[in-house]
């Protein structure tokens, strides 16, 4: 059984983009490592270099404190803007929560164009979050994999293997 402990940014980056995609990666079914916009988000990722920080089942890109807390995620580009959020907003729930912070923002930053996009975290966003968490772990507690429906991130998408 699937519980909010664990879920990560990567199953809840998958399930905004698509649900079958999101089952698929709570079930660790790796995207294909050979798709060559999985290989540029390596290379970012590498050119970026090794300043990821783990906290428990999270990975952060980068977090900085000053008056507060603000964690940044880096993204290629903003093809998925809300999904890219919505992973953003889960890092920060879970930073907030696990370290009792009062106050916690965030900016999504896309790699291709340097392009920020500030997030904080407020009751509004944190309602929006925990009822898709709610949704989510639905959705990976069925044992049947979601229907195939194609979109336009299909084409992208590092699990086509296992839909197309």
């Amino acid at each position: 059984m699937f519980t909010k402990k664990y879920l990560n940014g990567t199953i809840i980056k998958s399930f905004m983009a698509c649900k079958r995609q999101g089952w698929l990666a709570s079930r660790k079914l790796s995207p294909s490592l050979l798709n060559p916009y999985i290989q540029m988000g390596i290379s970012y990722s590498n050119i970026r270099g090794n300043s990821k920080r783990k906290l428990g089942n999270i990975e952060l890109d980068e977090i900085e404190k000053g008056k507060h807390i603000v964690v940044r995620e880096y993204k290629k580009s903003f093809s998925n803007i809300e999904a890219s959020k919505t992973q953003l907003l889960f890092y920060m729930k879970i930073l907030k929560e696990e370290l009792n912070l009062r106050r916690i923002d965030g900016y999504v930053i896309s790699e291709e164009t340097n392009e920020k996009l500030f997030l904080p975290f407020n009751e509004e966003n944190e309602e929006k979050l925990n009822k898709l968490i709610d949704e989510i772990l639905v959705a990976l507690n069925d044992n049947k994999i979601p229907k195939f429906t194609r979109t336009k991130l299909c084409d992208y998408c590092g699990h086509n293997m296992y839909c197309l």
